[in-house]
């Protein structure tokens, strides 16, 4: 066998050197960003801050009554699905109020009876809520001789 020349350990090449220059380079750029995006966050959360919000009117609540515990099978559940709610009835005068107690079962009768004829989607819908406490509401006062303010869903319960 001839002698073949030992191969020469090859020399490491490393750009170390470049990529720490690079790097260090990088840093001051990393910081200015970094620090300018902080600083904007502080200023609009500052500036925010100092702005006086709007001063809103408090509500000015009147009396309250409930009628708790009224219960339907809405619209096309076959009696599988039921929705209980209480709800809270406001007026400012308390004359209102007495008249609710004195026909509570005149008003739960219109009221299961609209709750009755909704489905189940629009039970379950937000958005719909809103429209309900309005329909209930109207309902309401067309059986009193007073007006009733607002109406509150203080229980609603779609199961």
């Amino acid at each position: 066998m001839a002698d073949l020349p030992a191969p020469s350990p090859a020399e490491p090449v490393t750009d170390a050197p470049e990529k720490q220059r690079k790097l260090l380079l990088l840093l001051p750029i990393l910081a200015l960003v970094l620090g300018g995006g902080a600083g904007c966050y502080q200023y609009y959360r500052l500036s925010a801050a100092g702005q006086a919000a709007p001063e809103e009117e408090p509500i000015e609540y009147g009396q309250f009554t409930q009628l708790p515990g009224i219960i339907v099978n809405p619209a096309g559940s076959g009696g599988r699905r039921y929705l209980m709610i209480d709800l809270g009835l406001e007026s400012a005068e308390a004359k209102t109020l007495e008249e609710v107690s004195a026909r509570e079962v005149v008003i739960r009768d219109a009221v299961v009876r609209i709750l009755s004829e909704k489905t189940v989607e629009q039970l379950a819908s937000i958005d719909g809520r809103a429209a309900l406490k309005d329909t209930l509401r109207l309902t309401v006062n067309r059986i009193l001789k007073g007006d009733i303010d607002r109406l509150y869903f203080t229980q609603y319960v779609l199961q």
